[in-house]
């Protein structure tokens, strides 16, 4: 130790007592998983930036007092699945640079705790947080269980222009909806609901022509009001949305959406539940009755008339118009 040594970590596949600390060592390489009779691994102090490798738990999980304090190793989604083998006397208070994706035909998606590299031909990208309501773990191949992911939609999701599902759902963002989510055009089903929404809808929104399910709901079911700490989307809900024609189900619960329905949403000849409740609309009329529409949720807003175009709505079993100004 204590030597500013660089280069490659050497092979040392008899050692017991390996301590490298306060040098110059910049990558951790997959030689060390070879010295079966370690007991001591001391690699504090160094330069080391890439990604604590995965084998570092077995060597844990074997006893050898480890050291790997002081270094600034990088962090994405694989490495926050087995951080929690390694205690912090063992890896301290890294710098927590983001791993960069290195596969050409990745999309790299960087948040503020974590990077996922997901590939541009994926179809579905779940990445709910549990659901907390009924506590159902979400499955997902980029995010170990109960990562809540923290920060934005970055602009890179318009990149993914493969997926047919997409869902960020119940997770500690603050974020707008990106306007590049237009440019995923095969999406049947987008989930961004139970979190912090910032802005308004996109007008791109409208290119979305394959969408059967979109959920914008903002706050929890549970809550309708004012909810502390919460934001939520607002302005008027943008004509383009009437460009949905093959939605069946719009959920748009819990916001700050002010003003009248779009008129042509009556066109939207396959919509079934149309879910408006806890904003601040003032009209639901439109151009003629929804063909197919079996629930309408309109209560907790601004509505001040029932209009003569609802009664064309012969399929509504379930309407909910409680608590407006009616």
């Amino acid at each position: 130790s204590n030597n500013n040594i660089t280069g490659t970590i050497p092979t040392a596949e008899n050692a017991v007592y390996f301590n490298l600390s306060n040098n110059r060592f910049r990558e951790l390489t997959n030689n060390i998983v070879d010295m079966i009779y370690l007991e001591t691994l001391y690699l504090n102090d160094n330069l080391f930036t890439n990604e604590i490798p995965p084998y570092m738990c077995d060597v844990a999980n074997l006893g050898v007092d480890i050291n790997l304090n002081n270094n600034g190793f990088c962090v994405n989604s694989d490495t926050l699945e087995f951080l929690d083998c390694l205690t912090e006397e063992q890896i301290g208070e890294q710098v927590g640079l983001i791993c960069p994706c290195t596969d050409p035909d990745v999309v790299e998606l960087k948040f503020e705790n974590c990077t996922i590299c997901v590939p541009v031909e994926e179809r579905i990208l779940d990445l709910r947080y549990p659901n907390s309501i009924t506590g159902e773990p979400t499955i997902t191949k980029y995010l170990p269980e109960l990562v809540q992911i923290i920060g934005e939609i970055p602009p890179e999701i318009g990149q993914l222009t493969e997926l047919t599902y997409l869902s960020f759902s119940y997770n500690n963002m603050s974020t707008a909806i990106p306007p590049e989510i237009g440019n995923l055009t095969k999406l049947e089903q987008l989930f961004i609901s139970g979190m912090a929404l910032i802005g308004g809808i996109p007008p791109e929104i409208g290119n979305l022509t394959e969408l059967r399910q979109l959920w914008f709901a903002g706050r929890s079911p549970f809550c309708f009001g004012n909810c502390p700490g919460e934001s939520f989307l607002s302005g008027e809900i943008p004509e383009e949305i009437c460009n949905l024609t093959k939605l069946i189900n719009l959920n748009f619960q819990g916001n700050n959406f002010e003003g009248p329905l779009p008129m042509c949403m009556s066109d939207m000849d396959e919509l079934m539940k149309l879910e408006l409740g806890g904003n601040n609309i003032t009209s639901i009329e439109t151009n003629a009755g929804f063909k197919k529409l079996s629930k309408l949720t309109v209560f907790d807003n601004r509505i001040t008339h029932i209009p003569d175009s609802l009664g064309l709505s012969t399929g509504i079993m379930d309407l909910q118009m409680q608590y407006n100004r009616i």
